[in-house]
């Protein structure tokens, strides 16, 4: 297929978590490069559909449950079937593979290795190899069968400032703890030392999470004795961008929201634990890297790559959880003081 062929509909489908659909924005920018006024739609799992909302590079969202039954898989598929010019999987598993080829005239989607992937590969009208790299580089391989250039600039809600001219001062910083996973969480004392430090400067410390029972209960313990101000489950995805995009400084862990962070032009840090940051870390695609990686080089097994020392979201990680306050803050102290760095865009060497 060749840029000359121009559609008229496609269907992205990415059934993962919503850091993940943040970070295949990308692909749909690019589409829409090549081919203004497409219409692009998206198929997410339901809880993730949020980034999208207000977002220019979706022009519908179609949510499906994460343990979808039979009934909802066949009432989608007849919705979507033959629908589209294009689809395209960013996964090579069973579910959203099949989504695709079911919805697309044409169908992309990356070249599988498990059993049967050669065979379910040549129903496909193109399959891409998967390559060990930085996701959004990994998306953006999709691109490949449609002599399309790439686009690497991730796409964000529409911003909305009014929380921001509403509620908070001009200097304030933005904490994003996060509590989805154990295995990415830091300390509370490296927590509350932050708090402590930054009011020592001036600032106005926003705290802000997705305001589920789990989350609100770890914030809770987080920062009970702390002078923080609690945005979490009170903001809409385009007062979270506003939010992100005035902030003095963010600090967040490894998480959709550090990626937003990064496309909203945030300084600050990012503390990431087994995570490789090659792989996935957050940058805005610039050209300059305003949010800047901490991890705990002292664990010789920085970067394992696994989901904590005990291999499941449950798990402790000891990187994180000997990762001190003092080396934190030292790498606070030197942003604060900013001076653009020169990054590679992805796509270029990481090394």
């Amino acid at each position: 297929m060749t840029q000359v062929d121009r559609p008229k509909g496609v269907l992205i489908i990415c059934m993962r978590r919503i850091g993940d659909v943040l970070l295949t924005t990308p692909l749909a920018r690019s589409f829409l490069q090549a081919w203004p006024g497409v219409k692009i739609h998206w198929l997410v799992h339901k809880g993730t559909e949020g980034v999208l909302e207000a977002n220019p590079v979706a022009s519908k969202i179609i949510t499906i449950s994460p343990a979808a039954r039979l009934t909802e898989v066949c009432i989608l598929s007849t919705k979507i079937f033959q629908r589209y010019d294009i689809a395209v999987s960013t996964q090579s598993g069973d579910r959203p593979s099949f989504f695709a080829r079911l919805a697309g005239h044409k169908a992309v989607t990356f070249r599988s290795k498990a059993k049967g992937g050669r065979l379910r590969g040549a129903l496909f009208s193109s399959t891409v190899e998967y390559m060990p790299v930085h996701r959004v580089q990994q998306v953006l391989s999709l691109l490949k069968p449609f002599a399309v250039d790439a686009e690497h600039q991730l796409s964000i809600p529409v911003a909305d400032f009014s929380y921001v001219e509403q509620k908070l001062p001009k200097a304030y910083v933005v904490f994003h703890p996060g509590a989805a996973f154990r295995y990415k969480q830091w300390t509370k004392d490296g927590w509350v030392t932050l708090v402590k430090k930054f009011r020592l400067f001036g600032y106005v410390v926003v705290v802000t999470g997705s305001g589920n029972k789990v989350e609100t209960s770890y914030l809770n313990d987080l920062f009970r004795n702390s002078d923080v101000t609690r945005a979490d489950g009170s903001l809409t995805w385009p007062q979270l961008v506003g939010l992100l995009k005035r902030a003095s400084y963010f600090v967040g862990v490894d998480t959709s929201i550090t990626h937003l962070a990064a496309a909203c032009g945030a300084k600050g840090i990012a503390i990431f634990g087994p995570t490789n940051p090659d792989l996935w870390g957050p940058a805005r695609f610039s050209g300059h890297q305003l949010l800047q990686v901490v991890q705990n080089k002292n664990q010789q097994c920085v970067p394992c790559q696994n989901e904590g020392c005990e291999s499941h979201v449950l798990s402790y990680s000891r990187c994180l959880d000997t990762l001190s306050p003092e080396v934190v803050w030292s790498q606070v102290e030197c942003t604060l003081a900013f001076k653009p760095q020169k990054v590679p865009i992805y796509g270029e060497s990481q090394r």
